[in-house]
């Protein structure tokens, strides 16, 4: 299949966004208003109706997403079940709470440390007594965006067709999909909807978005004068999106502000905002003379979703040793250790670590690539 590198450049400058931000660099949280949406935008981008019918496409997305997700998620029980036989705080409540999480599509926290006291006292570090679900370490909950996005792809493909050639269908399906997606926020109650469904739905618009940018041609081969007038625009309406979803403070701590249905309209606009400006400035590197670079993010942009799936992983391996070895397992450093982020005052070891994880992850495809040819010449 061709690809477009500028694509492949796009998902590879928001999946190292995303790596910094995970990583501790809470800073950067605003550009996750545009860094997850332009993974949906892509897809819907890339999608060519007419290639597969609608039963072929739900088949060979659920067997590229969903499989690799139950197979990880299966994989981050059993070590889970395993952590919590060894900490004494594991029953049938822990395999519960896993199927639970697993079906709606968000995280079982993994990792069992049973070599080193040090790396044992980390992974025990208040463990929740009920579920088994630790609060401090969770290194998969990143995971939500597998079952969120093919949930949205079975969404999107079901009605791209169906809302191609009518104008006044293509709004009034998005303001349908988004308030469906209002649900979790209007409703707080209701919590997350199964298996990713509510960030599924907004994740279909602007799959829908990135399908009719590239439908409607709207991004390519245009002149100099178009790039920076739809661009200041975007910028305005990103930035609005910003205050309007932080209730005026304009850091955007989650995908959802305080203003309901309000937010998550602008989380879309913004959201779309920020896809726009991210292509167009992709569209720049693609014509610079910067064949290394390019190089590397188009390789990247290609295995995206092996650094997706692996990187928290990775960096919790590299917070433990930074915790036992670099520390000499000083235990007090967890008491800053939040929602898996290293304390923002080891600026330096947070560069470190996002700049390794993303570096081992992407060693994750050449292995795999190398052990086949070595298997073939077996």
């Amino acid at each position: 299949m061709e690809r477009n590198n500028y694509i492949d450049y796009a998902k590879a400058l928001c999946i190292a966004f995303v790596v910094f931000v995970h990583t501790g660099f809470s800073a950067l949280n605003n550009i996750l208003l545009f860094a997850m949406p332009l993974f949906f935008a892509a897809t819907g981008y890339t999608f060519t109706i007419g290639k597969r019918n609608l039963k072929q496409n739900i088949i060979l997305r659920f067997k590229s997403i969903m499989i690799p997700y139950f197979l990880l998620m299966l994989f981050y029980t059993l070590i889970e079940m395993l952590r919590a036989n060894l900490f004494g705080y594991g029953d049938a409540r822990v395999a519960y709470s896993a199927l639970v999480n697993t079906v709606y599509g968000s995280g079982i926290f993994p990792f069992d440390g049973g070599i080193f006291d040090s790396f044992k006292e980390i992974m025990s570090y208040k463990a929740h007594p009920l579920t088994g679900i630790d609060l401090i370490l969770p290194t998969n909950c990143h995971l939500w965006f597998l079952p969120a996005m093919f949930t949205a792809y079975v969404i999107f493909s079901s009605v791209v067709k169906i809302v191609r050639k009518n104008h006044l269908s293509k709004v009034l399906v998005v303001i349908f999909l988004v308030l469906l997606a209002s649900v979790e926020v209007v409703f707080p109650q209701a919590c997350q909807l199964p298996f990713g469904l509510g960030r599924g739905l907004i994740g279909a618009t602007f799959m829908l978005f990135g399908f009719w940018i590239k439908d409607y041609k709207l991004i390519e081969n245009k002149s100099g004068g178009y790039y920076i007038l739809t661009n200041a625009l975007s910028l305005i309406l990103f930035v609005g999106a910003l205050y309007i979803g932080s209730n005026g403070s304009a850091f955007v701590s989650s995908y959802y502000g305080p203003y309901g249905v309000l937010s998550v309209f602008a989380t879309f606009i913004g959201g779309a905002a920020g896809v726009w400006i991210v292509l167009s400035l992709c569209m720049i590197i693609e014509k610079l003379p910067t064949k290394q670079i390019k190089k590397l993010l188009s390789y990247t942009g290609r295995n995206v979703m092996t650094v997706y799936a692996w990187h928290m992983a990775v960096k919790f391996l590299l917070d433990a040793v930074y915790i036992c070895i670099i520390k000499a397992s000083d235990f007090s450093v967890l008491d800053g250790y939040k929602m898996g982020l290293m304390p923002q005052n080891s600026m330096c070891f947070m560069l470190f670590e996002a700049i390794a994880v993303i570096s081992i992850c992407l060693l994750f495809p050449k292995i795999r690539k190398n052990s086949l040819k070595l298997l073939n010449g077996l």
